[in-house]
């Protein structure tokens, strides 16, 4: 059994929740509408993945990495279903793309310059501020896990 043992407010996330989160991919697909379905706040959604993602990468065992890797396994298997639907029905092949290229944005979906722009000034003060990036692409994943799923460059500029 994996163990809280960080101080602080116990987290929410146990295997139920995990269960609930899980069953709620295929129906909705968005980060946002998961969340919803499960009753938490998508920035905790988000907040989770991040730490399974940090906890994963650092080899440490933990619900949050538990969650990670379920979570994604989860997606994937969604986005094969969507490709095998796309191939066998022709005649649902439009609105399967649409659901590839909006569920799925870094795989299906066309790039958005807006939003590169933003990481891009992200990763430049950053620097200014003598943090070092190590791994672009990972700053970039780690950016859309904890920013949500759209962001309108034009606030920051």
């Amino acid at each position: 059994m994996l163990v809280n043992t960080k101080a602080g407010q116990p987290t929410m996330l146990d295997h139920k929740v995990i269960a609930r989160v899980l069953d709620a991919v295929p129906r909705v697909y968005s980060y946002n509408q998961i969340a919803g379905l499960c009753r938490i706040e998508p920035s905790t959604l988000r907040k989770w993945l991040y730490r399974g993602k940090k906890d994963h990468l650092e080899n440490k065992e933990s619900i949050f990495a538990e969650f990670f890797l379920a979570f994604f396994q989860k997606k994937a298997e969604c986005a094969e279903e969507l490709l095998t639907d796309m191939r066998s029905d022709k005649d649902n092949f439009k609105s399967t793309s649409f659901l590839l290229e909006r569920a799925y944005k870094k795989d299906f979906g066309a790039t958005n310059d807006d939003q590169r722009k933003f990481y891009d000034l992200i990763a430049s003060k950053m620097a200014k501020a003598g943090v070092q990036l190590d791994d672009y692409d990972t700053f970039m994943e780690d950016a859309d896990l904890l920013q949500g799923e759209e962001y309108d460059v034009r606030k920051e500029a």
